[in-house]
């Protein structure tokens, strides 16, 4: 659906929402990506992502709000010497911190 929707249109589109979002960057289809992190921690909700989305990102640009949330930019990683490598290996590696569904390793 979203493979279809990209070559029918002539411009930049903008995808949302949890599903549909998750079904482009599985697709390859994502050139950036635009996450806005508000410092609110909540019991439960929807996840960012739904199940099997996986996409290494290279950070591009950042804005930090008064309020304390964040703009982040990125872009998927074209480095090839990551590839197949496990999120966890791959942030061992990198010296980034993992973050899964139940906080940041």
């Amino acid at each position: 659906m979203i493979r279809q929707l990209k070559s029918a249109t002539g411009h930049d589109m903008t995808v949302g929402g949890a599903n549909l979002a998750g079904q482009a960057i599985k697709a390859g289809l994502v050139d950036e990506l635009h996450l806005f992190l508000v410092p609110i921690v909540v019991e439960g909700g929807k996840r960012a992502f739904p199940n099997g989305v996986r996409s290494d990102l290279e950070l591009l640009d950042t804005q930090r709000f008064a309020s304390g949330g964040v703009y982040l930019r990125y872009a998927p990683n074209q480095r090839d010497h990551l590839a197949g490598v496990s999120q966890a290996d791959c942030c061992a590696r990198t010296g980034h911190p993992t973050v899964t569904q139940s906080g940041v390793r």
